[in-house]
């Protein structure tokens, strides 16, 4: 039996504003990487891989390290499952 621990956020006006900048930053990253990919292939017939992007978007971002380190992990992850064909275009 697995538990879930759920814990709810009531930031205030400040932390609410720091909180939507990082994600909003995490979503461009996304956005850049995944055209990245795309741009990548339709040139040069070429895919990148998790480690190509991590070094190209190094402190590109004012997001930490760590985040930026999810964010691309994502994006490969959902690239590996598109190619195994186990889930939809990203």
């Amino acid at each position: 039996m697995n538990k879930t621990i759920e814990y709810k956020l009531y930031p205030n006006k400040t932390s609410l504003a720091k909180l939507e900048f990082t994600l909003e930053q995490a979503r461009l990253l996304y956005n850049q990487a995944l055209e990245e990919r795309i741009n990548s292939w339709k040139e040069k017939q070429k895919g990148i891989n998790y480690y190509d992007q991590t070094k190209s978007f190094k402190g590109q971002y004012p997001i930490s390290a760590m985040l930026t380190q999810c964010v691309l992990k994502r994006l490969d992850t959902t690239y590996q499952r598109f190619f195994k064909k186990n889930s939809k275009s990203p």
